[in-house]
């Protein structure tokens, strides 16, 4: 098992992106891309069905983090 700090996420950096800890304000940005047949082609995973459903999926990994289960970045254009 991994072991990480889990008392603030990771903010990694790159030229042109920001790689950061998902947040409530992503829910309709993630809420489409998780509903988008063609992103999701290979991911053969359930996708939300709407934007609470998607709250409580980006709190859920929020919360996973905390307790060192899981780190899911988002990714950002800078």
């Amino acid at each position: 098992m991994l072991s990480f700090d889990t008392t603030t996420f990771p903010v990694l950096h790159t030229e042109r992106l920001i790689l950061r800890e998902l947040l409530a304000s992503d829910a309709a940005a993630y809420f489409e891309l998780r509903n988008n047949e063609e992103a999701m082609q290979y991911i053969n995973r359930e996708s939300p069905k709407n934007l609470e459903e998607t709250q409580v999926v980006i709190k859920t990994m929020g919360d996973g983090f905390k307790i060192g289960q899981n780190a899911v970045w988002g990714i950002a254009l800078k």
